[in-house]
């Protein structure tokens, strides 16, 4: 009998598995998009060692917006800083200053940013993985709400969206830089809080906090361009990144960087992973064992930890 890998122990095994999430993610034809999340052009997500389920966790880390000139020529952005926000005093200059926003100092689950703006998470490089959170302009005409199109100005993580202050613009098509209207979490980062049938995927370091839909791993219900990935709460539907990469045994950086049917686990747990991290494939440990040896299929939760309905999920690695 095999004993699956505890929150604890995947936690300290895990440590270099991938958390975070990729913003550049590969369209649903089978090519590869530019940074930005997106509808079919889509990101990754970058390694999250915080994160205490499973034989690996990954971050989700945008990749600079690539947009197309109308002369066919291909021009990065990079996004526009926050908001400011404080008192004005006098200055040399023009008789005022401004104090900028200080990463880190609004919360996405309070909203909490002056009237006018919205909480967001943000690259600082201006390209790259959303890294802190900051008050960004909210769209004064016609917000969206939660499941609408949006539009998302500069890069997929410039902070800078058409979306209500509820929600962000997520899985944004690169060569358009539409997405749709994604809520935030509410409620707490200790107790967050989300609708029916979705759970809150906290990733980042807690800068991406998003009600996103449950999945079953096994069955990859995901939607086209999507991947089933490992979550706090069970597993989750994030943007497929894995572009003509992604398949079982090659490295990985970020969460959703491998095949849907595949995650990003630490070479700990794996037969043959030569790099850090790799791609695994996800089994039935009540079902037959169609692992290649010498991997075999060991249960992904320890023995009465398992989430409701994810008791079978298991994965092809190494016996423990």
């Amino acid at each position: 009998m095999f004993v699956g890998l505890g929150r604890a122990a995947l936690a300290s095994l895990f440590l270099a598995g991938c958390t975070g999430l990729n913003p550049s993610y590969a369209d649903a034809t089978g090519g590869e998009g530019g940074s930005g999340l997106g509808t079919t052009t889509r990101d990754a997500t970058g390694p999250d060692p915080s994160s205490p389920t499973g034989p690996s966790q990954t971050t989700t880390s945008p990749t600079q917006t690539t947009l197309e000139p109308t002369d066919g020529s291909s021009e990065s952005t990079t996004g526009m800083g926050p908001a400011t926000r404080g008192t004005e005093t006098g200055s040399e200059e023009s008789g005022t200053e401004t104090m900028g926003v200080i990463p880190g100092d609004c919360s996405t689950y309070l909203q909490d940013c002056p009237d006018g703006q919205k909480c967001m998470p943000w690259a600082t490089a201006g390209d790259g993985s959303w890294d802190a959170l900051a008050c960004f302009a909210l769209e004064p005409v016609d917000p969206g709400e939660p499941g609408e199109a949006c539009v998302v100005f500069e890069t997929a993580t410039s902070g800078l969206d058409d979306c209500g202050e509820t929600s962000m613009c997520w899985d944004v098509n690169t060569r358009t830089n539409q997405g749709t209207c994604v809520p935030f979490c509410t409620g707490s980062a200790e107790e967050p809080v989300c609708g029916d049938g979705l759970a809150c995927a906290q990733r980042n370091e807690g800068v991406i906090a998003l009600c996103l839909p449950l999945c079953d791993p096994l069955a990859s219900d995901c939607d086209v361009g999507s991947a089933c990935v490992p979550d706090d709460n069970g597993f989750v539907c994030v943007p497929d990144a894995s572009g003509p990469g992604g398949a079982v045994g090659e490295p990985c950086e970020f969460i959703n960087t491998c095949d849907p049917g595949t995650f990003c686990a630490a070479s700990g747990v794996l037969n043959g992973c030569a790099a850090a991290t790799c791609c695994a494939e996800f089994c039935d440990v009540e079902g037959l064992d169609d692992c290649a040896g010498p991997s075999v299929c060991v249960p992904y939760y320890e023995d009465g930890s398992a989430p409701p309905g994810y008791e079978s999920v298991g994965y092809c690695g190494v016996e423990v």
